[in-house]
């Protein structure tokens, strides 16, 4: 078995791998997209706020409409009240007293009332616009997340086309190694980051850029029986 003809091989096969690593971890990144999943969080968070907004709008109306509820039934008892202290009907002073006492009463809590009402209508206009505000950021943030989704779901599409007839490439070319130089260099990609057979042009590693000494250059180039590896970081070598 000619070693130097196999690392050859085996350098197409570890391209292979390589495309095929990048499609994976491509495949897991879209999966996990980062900013599909920022996106999401910020729409669930405008969202939540938007709700909690829409409750206090809701509870600001529901307190305006019965405190303008009971400000009438205010009025129309201050009315009575008023006909009755006109109207000739009062016999003394002291009933006269009590219904003037029960118009102030009506007429300080009409006041604030009113007060109560229109500090109600002037946060419920604030918030109001605020949800403008907020709903057209969270159609805007709504809208890129779609957008983004779509991007990734077209692209994870086209990886998982392609992963497979990469795979079958790579499953091609490691058959046409010799099984004791597919041993080795299944044994050492994982321990050399993925990179198990290294061009040596130039007298150095094309991994780690290892000066090589002239022994193992010559021996790089004259050795076809066993692998040369680095003398730095073990990877097999192959004479470019």
């Amino acid at each position: 078995m000619d070693w130097r003809e196999e690392l050859r091989k085996a350098l197409r096969l570890q391209e292979a791998d390589r495309r095929c690593d990048a499609l994976r971890a491509e495949r897991n990144a879209l999966l996990h997209d980062a900013q599909e999943a920022s996106l999401d969080r910020d729409r669930r968070v405008r969202a939540a706020r938007i709700a909690g907004a829409e409750e206090e709008l809701a509870d600001l109306e529901r307190r305006q409409r019965l405190a303008d509820l009971e400000r009438k039934s205010l009025e129309e008892e201050r009315a009575r009240a008023t006909r009755r202290l006109y109207g000739g009907d009062i016999r003394t002073a002291r009933d006269a007293d009590g219904l003037q006492k029960n118009i102030d009463g009506a007429s300080k809590q009409i006041d604030e009332l009113e007060t109560a009402i229109l500090e109600a209508m002037e946060r419920a206009e604030a918030v109001r616009k605020g949800l403008d505000l907020a709903r057209a950021e969270l159609a805007r943030v709504e809208a890129a997340l779609a957008d983004r989704r779509e991007a990734n779901r077209a692209r994870l599409g086209q990886v998982d086309a392609q992963l497979p007839l990469d795979e079958a490439a790579r499953a091609a070319e490691a058959r046409r190694l010799e099984p004791a130089v597919l041993r080795e260099y299944e044994r050492l990609r994982p321990r050399c980051a993925g990179i198990a057979v290294a061009p040596a042009g130039g007298g150095s590693c094309g991994a780690c850029g290892f000066q090589l000494s002239a022994y193992w250059q010559e021996k790089l180039r004259e050795s076809a029986t066993a692998p040369v590896t680095c003398e730095h970081c073990g990877r097999m070598l192959v004479d470019a």
